[in-house]
């Protein structure tokens, strides 16, 4: 429909206003029936006129005059400014090409800005950007138009300026169609509320005007945490602007108000920067990056007559030492791991590759939050591909905070239900150098201490730090005691409730029978028995995990010792049945990133198993592998290098093959610069 531009003066849903939408809705359907060989700009302009007048009707009989009259006058200025212009686009057309007249356009920008700016200086803002209309560079335009509103209506937030002149231009550019069948009213409100001409890019540029810069950012940062002191450098106004808590007070007095202190000439562009030492600082010239760099931590200077603004770098926060992550022991190798600090996470990877090579592209990312990110790689090695999916990916995400990296994780999945990790992460510094070597890009996160790595293989939660610091001979040995103890944690219950309940042929006689004497008195069958311990389990572990560190070993032994031997001598649960379950749980733990999703899985396999028995298990492996065969992310096969089978990537599966060996990068993620070790002829 047309009548989007209706959103504009019926203001409330109220009953009222929805009865004239509906009249005016009724009528134009009549007209459009009955008087279809009318012109087509009368067919619209009627219903919009019938419905201007029922709105001031109602306005003036049920509200208020001079509400009424306010209103009245902003969209009687639109309506005659565009009536108008029709009228003179005809005579333009008639006059072969001669521009639009003039007082049509100053008409259609005073009913617009009517209201927002004082009466006075109306109709003197609407020439000043009538004048501005003959530049021919659109993004020229624009910004001229924000600047020239944002002077004369100082009073307004940057929202409301920007709105306002994409009311302007959208409408002007509306009248200047055809100028019978498309000119002016429903397709300047259809463009407003659809398709604004104004790009998304415009910006608030920073003024020459101090107080008009002062008073824009009171505006926008009235917490009481921020500072605003007013500084004379020589005989020029200034304001430094900062943030109590982030800004190091002894750096901003050394490197910026002694400075201004002992400034004698007025300065200009150029000496305004280059007169402060600060190592970390950088010139800014729109205001909305001024606000953002603020809320960073950085202190910002502003001076009379300067149509820019310093950003000195002077953040000061408490930051945790750099200690081993908890996720990552290790017996052999680096101990570091990250921090929340992104700053800090960025020098760990800078001290670790040293190459011109390694690049960091910076983000913001949260409405709110503005939580810096930064997108890591080696060019040359990570695929040009993978770089622009991931930053598109990322360009995409609209969300009010950033709190932790694995907000991050869930946007950047490309299967939004699947139960398998597809982006894999990391706490330690060496183990993300290896990553990013291989052709991986990594995802920094401020506030949070992992980072991510995209594309992820199955097989990295079966590598462990130290099997690159160990004998080729252990790791290997370590890696296969993984696999099998995850089998073990995900099958093991499954089969034993299978065999209990279905298959008892299967099980040793000398061991049936102790199977037998155990079990004999329980009350719950094989498979609520099972679940029954598992529920323990679970609980015993998210105590643990809850409780404060000294309390949760308290709960652990409680619960593994007291608790499971009073249940098997109550004759609750039966020995075998508590001993498959610790196992299953030990064993979970070998790999304690698969932890959670095998987790489910177990369960799942222990459903199928006491319902339709090995049969039922043997159907779910199928299935299950199946899926995994398939399962693509950032166009690399989970299960690589075994489906599909890479040989030369074998030497980095379960097998750990010697550091010589590893000549090439691994062919499953795809990269141009293969070689990673270059032998001597």
């Amino acid at each position: 429909m047309d009548y989007l531009f209706l959103q504009d003066f019926l203001v409330s849903y109220s009953l009222p206003t929805l009865a004239i939408a509906g009249i005016v809705c009724i009528v134009r359907l009549i007209l459009k029936k009955v008087f279809s060989k009318f012109p087509k700009p009368v067919i619209s302009y009627i219903p919009f006129i019938l419905a201007i007048i029922l709105y001031y009707a109602y306005e003036i009989f049920f509200v208020s005059k001079e509400v009424c009259f306010t209103k009245g006058a902003f969209y009687g200025g639109i309506l005659s400014g565009s009536l108008s212009a029709i009228f003179y686009s005809a005579i333009n057309k008639i006059c072969k090409g001669k521009p639009i007249n003039t007082n049509a356009t100053i008409l259609l920008i005073e009913g617009i800005l009517n209201g927002y700016i004082a009466q006075d200086i109306l109709t003197k803002t609407a020439m000043q950007i009538e004048k501005l209309l003959s530049i021919s560079d659109s993004t020229l335009l624009e910004q001229q138009v924000v600047d020239t509103l944002a002077y004369n209506c100082s009073e307004l937030s940057n929202t409301d300026i920007i709105h306002l002149a994409r009311l302007i231009l959208s409408g002007i550019k509306s009248i200047k169609k055809t100028w019978g069948l498309r000119g002016a009213i429903p397709p300047f409100f259809f463009y407003l509320h659809k398709k604004p001409f104004l790009s998304k890019t415009i910006v608030m540029q920073i003024s020459k005007n101090l107080k008009f810069n002062a008073e824009k950012l009171r505006q926008e940062l009235v917490s009481e945490d921020i500072t605003f002191l007013d500084v004379k450098l020589n005989n020029t106004d200034g304001i430094l602007v900062f943030i109590n808590d982030l800004v190091n007070k002894d750096a901003l007095g050394e490197l910026i108000l002694r400075p201004i202190s002992i400034c004698k000439e007025n300065p200009n562009e150029n000496s305004f920067f280059e007169m402060f030492l600060s190592p970390e600082k950088k010139q800014i010239f729109e205001m909305e990056k001024l606000i953002t760099d603020l809320l960073l931590g950085n202190a910002i200077l502003l001076c009379d007559g300067i149509k820019m603004g310093l950003s000195f770098g002077l953040t000061r926060f408490e930051k945790r030492a750099i200690t081993e992550p908890p996720t990552s022991t290790v017996i052999k190798g680096p101990r570091e791991g990250f921090v929340e600090s992104l700053s800090v996470n960025i020098s760990m990877m800078r001290r670790k590759l040293k190459s011109t090579k390694l690049i960091f592209e910076n983000l913001t990312i949260g409405e709110f939050s503005q939580t810096p990110i930064s997108i890591c790689y080696i060019k040359g090695i990570a695929r040009k591909s993978l770089v622009m999916q991931v930053k598109k990916r990322l360009s995409k995400i609209k969300i009010d905070a950033v709190l932790d990296s694995s907000y991050i994780s869930k946007f950047l999945s490309e299967h939004k239900f699947s139960l398998f990790k597809q982006i894999g992460n990391t706490e330690k510094p060496d183990i993300l150098a290896g990553k990013i070597l291989e052709g991986r890009v990594a995802i920094f996160v401020d506030g949070s201490p992992i980072a991510l790595t995209v594309p992820y293989l199955l097989i990295e939660d079966f590598q462990s730090a130290s099997d690159y610091y160990n004998s080729s001979y252990s790791a290997t040995v370590a890696r296969y005691i993984r696999v099998i103890s995850v089998a073990l944690a995900l099958f093991l219950p499954a089969l034993f409730v299978a065999a209990e309940l279905f298959h008892l042929q299967l099980i040793p006689l000398s061991f049936l029978l102790t199977i037998v004497n155990s079990i004999k008195g329980i009350p719950l069958s094989p498979s609520y028995e099972m679940f029954f311990t598992l529920l323990i389990f679970e609980i015993l572990n998210e105590a643990s995990v809850r409780m404060p560190k000294y309390v949760g070993m308290v709960v652990s032994i409680v619960g593994g010792l007291v608790l499971g031997e009073t249940a098997v001598n109550a004759g609750i649960i039966s020995a075998p049945t508590l001993m498959i379950i610790a196992l299953s749980g030990i064993c979970l733990y070998t790999v304690p990133e698969l932890e959670q999703t095998f987790s489910v899985l177990r369960i799942v396999c222990l459903i199928i198993a006491g319902t339709l028995g090995a049969y039922g298990i043997l159907i779910f492996v199928a299935l299950l592998t199946i899926y995994l065969i398939s399962f693509e992310s950032y166009s690399t096969p989970l299960l690589a290098p075994f489906s599909p089978l890479i040989l030369k990537d074998m030497k980095d599966g379960i097998y750990k093959g010697f550091l010589q060996e590893f000549e090439f990068r691994p062919e499953s993620l795809r990269n141009k610069n293969k070689r990673r070790i270059k032998k001597e002829d």
